[in-house]
């Protein structure tokens, strides 16, 4: 699969789990878009950065946000890394700031 092919099929796989209201974890998201080893999730974290750059950029919600960890339920701290670079930042706890964006996407 080419890197193109799997962003298309990550971004449609984020798309769909907008659209019906839940998460889906880095591991998964890296198998169903069929992102290539090595390095499958260093990979997907590199594109969502991208992603939420040009989210960010379009004033859009952060898409990014639906991807979690499978063990905290919240996106890695690079995700928030990238959210502070992005500005403002914000003194919440990452549970918190994720919950605000995921009400952005997700509404009630």
């Amino acid at each position: 699969m080419t890197t193109e092919e799997w962003h298309i099929r990550a971004e449609r796989m984020i798309t769909d789990c907008i659209g019906q209201g839940r998460c889906i974890t880095y591991a998964d998201l890296a198998e169903a878009a069929c992102i290539p080893a090595p390095h499958r999730i260093h990979q997907l974290t590199i594109w969502l950065e991208d992603l939420m750059e040009r989210d960010h950029g379009l004033g859009q919600p952060l898409r990014a946000a639906v991807v979690v960890s499978r063990t905290s339920g919240i996106p890695a701290r690079g995700f928030f890394e990238k959210l502070d670079a992005l500005g403002p930042e914000d003194d919440a706890d990452p549970a918190t700031r994720h919950q605000r964006l995921l009400v952005q996407l997700i509404p009630g």
